[in-house]
């Protein structure tokens, strides 16, 4: 368990099926690109880290 106040760091890996979406056809789809991925405690405190998938 996290304590108030305390930081840890974790590492996690997202694949391409994270990424994807399925499209209006009902077809998982994957389209490289840049996305913007949000960790925190709230829509307020959130953390953003951008990535460029090729």
């Amino acid at each position: 368990m996290i304590t108030a106040g305390e930081s840890i760091t974790i590492d996690f890996n997202l694949t391409e099926a994270d990424l994807s979406y399925y499209d209006n056809r009902g077809l998982l789809v994957f389209e490289p690109g840049a996305f913007s991925v949000f960790v925190g405690g709230s829509s307020q405190t959130a953390l953003e880290q951008k990535v460029e998938v090729e």
